[in-house]
């Protein structure tokens, strides 16, 4: 078979060059730019003409269909060399045999433990990583057996700069896993067959979402927002400031989402007589209307925080003198509201003051979600998130509603995302909760709706 060099992209020889020194090599980037064409192209030639077994991942099977399995037939059919193979999808076998004996088998994550019983693999190529959690990614690392060290050839586009694997490869501190992978960028300038029509539509990306036209078109970390955010009435323009102010007249509200990632949201709420007789508040924020911030985020697995350490971390920087309202997840019973009172004593051990423990039950997902996109519609300008809050803003413009009204629980573990959100939300719930009890900025109307949508959390 005729493997003509006039045929490749760049993304070919990268990949062929880097996976004799690297155990992990990494193509990412924008769309249309011939990471996952070139790796096939690769991919058959080393099937065709060396001894080699290798395994092609995506997360889901049908995706593995359409976007692996029917392209390389695709590609064997172009060469002519689709009647010299053997291919079977189906549940008992997905693969491809080369004259050889060579294999290409298909797998996806669905399959469980199945992998682990592939054994004499040579190399791994993971298709959309970005779509796996990285405990999956660990187990592929470390499941697989061979007599030599199997080499990974992993793609994806750079969809949300919170994820995991801008952590473990792209860290301005060099990560253990720097050291034996390397990565290539590409951008569709990279993929000498695309169309003016194919540049068309990712330029045009340009004039309608900036952010999207930064990830898709350019491939540069980011987050695209979704068509079906939780938090639909969250407004970047409109609620996103730099440097909000601190006001230390007034108690910090500090709410935990416990989990996975144990994840912290710090702010204030301020009620509309508060704005309107404090002449700082006023000259700050519009009158109208009560008001809310967020200031501070802490996240377990960024810095390497306990519970413990965030109160540490939260005290420093705001002090002792201010009072400290607490709130979080109590989904736990009795263990998970424990965790409060390890959080008072910290507050305490401090020098500070923690002043009420959160309810015992946490709101649910319909509740707070009428709540806090209620907070961003009324509160408008007077809804100041700080700039620095960055895994906050990512959340809410990229965790999805599920077809349910809830959020999206499964995507969020697949994604690595939506642990500050869930502070977020149980922050504004209980707020608005102690604003119904005491001084009522709601007309009768608002009322009844936000009474009807929060009494089965009471």
């Amino acid at each position: 078979m005729d493997f003509s060099i006039r045929e490749y992209n760049k993304a070919y020889y990268d990949i062929h060059e880097s996976v004799k020194d690297n155990l992990i090599t990494i193509l990412y980037g924008g769309r249309n730019s011939s990471k996952s064409h070139s790796t096939i192209q690769w991919c058959v030639e080393k099937l065709w003409n060396e001894n080699v077994d290798i395994v092609w991942y995506r997360r889901h099977s049908n995706a593995l269909r359409e976007k692996a399995y029917n392209p390389i037939l695709k590609y064997l059919e172009k060469k002519g060399i689709i009647d010299q193979v053997k291919c079977s999808f189906h549940n008992y076998a997905r693969e491809i045999v080369f004259p050889k004996g060579n294999r290409l088998l298909f797998e996806f994550l669905d399959e469980g433990d199945k992998s682990k019983g592939i054994a004499n693999v040579t190399y791994i190529i993971v298709d959309e990583v970005d779509q796996i959690d990285m405990s999956d990614f660990m187990t592929m690392l470390t499941s697989f057996r061979s007599n030599d060290a199997i080499r990974f050839i992993i793609m994806f586009n750079p969809v949300s700069d919170k994820h995991w694997l801008k952590n473990m490869f792209f860290n301005e501190t060099p990560t253990s896993f720097m050291g034996f992978s390397k990565s290539f960028h590409y951008t569709i300038e990279d993929n000498k067959y695309a169309t003016q029509y194919d540049y068309m539509i990712l330029d045009g990306l340009k004039d309608l979402d900036l952010n999207k036209w930064k990830v898709e078109r350019m491939g540069m970390w980011g987050t695209v927002a979704v068509d079906d955010p939780f938090l639909r009435d969250f407004d970047f323009n409109t609620h996103v400031h730099d440097n909000v102010p601190f006001f230390a007249d007034y108690p910090l509200v500090v709410s935990f989402d416990f989990g996975k990632i144990d994840s912290c949201i710090v702010g204030q709420h301020f009620h509309q007589y508060e704005i309107e007789s404090d002449p700082i508040l006023s000259e700050y924020f519009s009158d109208g209307s009560n008001a809310v911030t967020r200031l501070r985020e802490y996240r377990e697995g960024d810095v390497k925080l306990n519970v413990g350490l965030i109160v540490e971390y939260i005290v420093r920087e705001f002090g002792i003198d201010t009072s400290y309202i607490v709130t979080g997840d109590t989904s736990g019973g009795s263990d998970a509201f424990s965790i409060f009172v390890d959080i008072k004593q910290s507050f305490e051990n401090e020098g500070a003051y923690m002043t009420e423990f959160p309810p015992r039950n946490k709101p649910n997902h319909i509740a707070s979600k009428t709540v806090s996109n209620w907070c961003f519609r009324k509160y408008a300008t007077n809804y100041r998130i700080d700039s620095k809050c960055e895994i906050l803003l990512s959340d809410l413009m990229s965790v999805r509603t599920d077809n349910w009204g809830k959020i999206d629980k499964l995507d969020c573990v697949k994604r690595n995302i939506g642990h500050i959100l869930d502070a977020h939300r149980y922050a504004d719930f209980l707020m608005e909760l102690r604003n119904f009890f005491t001084a009522n900025p709601y007309t009768a109307k608002e009322l009844i709706q936000l009474s009807e949508n929060v009494q089965n959390t009471l």
